[in-house]
């Protein structure tokens, strides 16, 4: 374990994302106990979860976020992520409802956008900060390497150049500003 996350030899993050499974259930289930029976307003408990639980169940986003399956415009898959699935359980709570109860609808009553949008966005802002040199001589020597190898399959720089390319339709990653990439993929939610 380095940092939080479980390392494996060859690079796998399964066990890293069964560990953050894990830890974000029992911050969630804790959150929900204190929260259960009180009169809190939904706004409140949203910010609690945002807080306590979302840096949990997102932490090391910028590494795994790149390497899931489902790019757009497979979108309603992204609710099959353990992360999203907590996100939206908890979202049932506030709200009361079964889980039967449809997750746009979930969302919409509570103005929230999915978890991926916010993953994609902490990748393409840790993106930057590399392009930017605002970080250790080590982080900069592996983001050199991998502009080595960028084009090689399963090369995080080039599942990052997929994902942007795949939400903007321009695989340039020079061009593209965090905020502008972040409405990118707001408004292709919402157009969906």
């Amino acid at each position: 374990k380095y940092l939080g996350i479980l390392l494996s030899g060859s690079g796998a993050m399964t066990d890293a994302k069964i560990d953050l499974r894990n830890r974000c259930r029992k911050a969630q289930y804790k959150l929900q106990s204190l929260l259960y029976n009180t009169n809190i307003k939904k706004s409140i408990a949203l910010k609690l979860y945002d807080q306590l639980v979302k840096p949990i169940s997102c932490y090391g986003c910028e590494y795994w976020g790149v390497m899931v399956k489902y790019k757009p415009p497979d979108l309603y898959k992204y609710d099959e992520l353990p992360q999203e699935k907590f996100h939206l359980a908890f979202m049932r709570f506030i709200l009361g409802t079964n889980r039967y109860a449809s997750n746009l609808a979930v969302r919409g009553e509570l103005g929230r956008f999915p978890l991926y949008i916010s993953i994609n966005r902490q990748i393409v802002k840790y993106l930057k900060r590399l392009e930017s040199r605002k970080c250790g001589r080590l982080l900069q020597e592996a983001y050199n390497e991998q502009q080595k190898l960028a084009g090689c399959a399963n090369v995080w720089l080039t599942n990052v150049s997929k994902l942007i390319e795949s939400i903007t339709n321009n695989s340039d990653t020079n061009t593209i500003k965090v905020d502008d990439f972040s409405q990118s993929i707001r408004n292709q939610y919402s157009n969906f």
